[in-house]
């Protein structure tokens, strides 16, 4: 094989004769384990003949204190090989090695390579070429084969790897169809993996209305994001839109707070507070020990201004607190926000991108989708246990939650990780109660009420 620099791959081993050894074009001998090629005659009488120059002077022809570098003499070795490479008799001190090369020269100053050496140079040479293009030949093989082996091993773990998957999803819809029951097994799949129908005709007007209603929250975010993108005159439209559905949702806040709507099922606390057994598919397709029953478990904070749960995913576990109140009827989407740990090393994640929103299904059913560093993002579906077990009381639960919520920042996160080097990372920081809006009628948050009680003696 060669390249640009007309340079030959070696794979033949080296070749030693007579004292001498060939790799390649290199022709040297080996003295005290030192690899020594042959020095050029010319230069070889410049070494032997070298002799210090005077001292530089200054101006003034008083001695400088900065002179040339001192010339640096070859080790005993090098001379011991130029005297085998011209065919003298090696010495192994250098300084009658030298003597021994300068009397070689003579009068003439010319010393000459015997023929034999020459000789044996281009023979050696030649005969670790072929050797080398033998094993050149044979290493293409070997690698020509290779290739063609871990193909075939890629090709049958790809197919092994697609039969798993197969038969693991078709594992997880059929759990999910028995376990949900009126639940659609398809509803797993996100929007998001949807492919367009390849060589779709053109839409009219009428069906693309039709299309855009059945669009998705997130694919119209989509789309609204890559219209504002590709086309300015879009911005002051959205604007104005965005301001009246701010109107519209105050209005539909006001609305809440006196009752549930006549066309929706109202939905009491008790009627979706306490143990859910759930599963998140997409999640154990990446993590086996997140294939479920996972569990779930939420109740309402002391003033209901949020929902708070806890959460163990295998992978993942974690509080979550939402940014809306507890649901009031069927079909209400609650966001969240969430802190956890990994349950490996137990490392914290705590960032702006732990996001998620539950929706409230009855029947004590539920459908959420999540985001995270640690998990990405994925969806679960649950139900509400239909034994309530008496697990504790629920106000200390949610005091508890609190506080490990809290207990989920960068402070403690350093501190965590220093320890897990064997240093002490300093005390654990627990943070003061949130700050909270709730509602435009009655700021403040319910936390505030732990700011005149024990955080773990809270009271409902």
């Amino acid at each position: 094989m060669s390249s640009d620099w007309d340079y030959e791959e070696e794979y033949a081993p080296n070749i030693s004769r007579n004292g001498f050894t060939c790799r390649g074009d290199r022709f040297y001998v080996v003295v005290d384990g030192n690899q020594h090629e042959r020095e050029d005659a010319q230069q070889l009488y410049k070494l032997l003949t070298y002799t210090p120059p005077p001292p530089t002077l200054t101006k003034k022809g008083t001695v400088a204190k900065r002179q040339p570098a001192p010339h640096k003499d070859h080790a005993a070795h090098f001379y011991c090989a130029q005297l085998i490479h011209y065919g003298l008799k090696p010495l192994k001190t250098r300084e009658p090695a030298k003597k021994k090369l300068l009397a070689a020269f003579g009068t003439g100053q010319t010393l000459s390579v015997p023929a034999s050496i020459l000789q044996l140079e281009i023979t050696m040479k030649e005969e670790w070429k072929k050797a080398n293009e033998v094993a050149d030949k044979k290493y293409r093989e070997e690698a020509l084969e290779r290739d063609r082996r871990e193909r075939a091993e890629r090709q049958e773990r790809d197919i092994q790897e697609k039969e798993r998957r197969e038969k693991h999803e078709e594992r997880q819809k059929t759990m999910m169809k028995d376990f949900f029951g009126v639940f659609d097994a398809a509803t797993i799949v996100d929007s998001d993996e949807d492919e367009d129908e390849p060589n779709a005709p053109r839409l009219t007007n009428a069906q693309m209305r039709k299309e855009i209603a059945s669009l998705s929250d997130d694919q119209m975010c989509k789309l609204l994001y890559k219209l504002l993108a590709d086309v300015p005159e879009v911005e002051d439209v959205v604007k104005n839109e965005i301001e009246k559905a701010r109107a519209q949702a105050r209005k539909a806040k006001a609305k809440t707070k006196a009752g549930p709507s006549q066309n929706r099922k109202a939905l009491s606390v008790t009627q979706w507070k306490g143990s859910y057994t759930v599963y998140a598919p997409k999640l154990a397709d990446h993590w086996g020990d997140a294939e479920g029953p996972l569990e779930l478990e939420v109740y309402p904070s002391a003033k209901s201004s949020h929902l708070w749960a806890t959460f163990n995913f295998g992978v993942i576990s974690g509080v979550i607190r939402s940014s809306d109140a507890p649901p009031k009827a069927v079909g209400d989407k609650i966001h969240f926000d969430w802190r956890g740990r990994e349950s490996g090393e137990g490392v914290m994640t705590f960032s702006d991108y732990n996001k998620g929103a539950i929706t409230f299904l009855g029947d004590g059913k539920i459908h959420a989708r999540m985001t995270g560093d640690l998990c990405g993002k994925f969806e679960l579906f649950g139900k509400q246990c239909a034994v309530k077990k008496n697990t504790g009381d629920p106000v200390k639960k949610v005091s508890e939650w609190k506080h490990d919520w809290r207990g989920i920042n960068w402070a403690s996160y350093n501190a965590a990780s220093q320890e897990r080097w064997g240093k002490w990372g300093g005390e654990r920081k627990i943070e003061s109660p949130a700050y909270s809006d709730t509602s435009e009628e009655n700021p403040g948050s319910d936390d505030d009420e732990e700011n005149e009680l024990d955080v773990w003696n809270f009271a409902m």
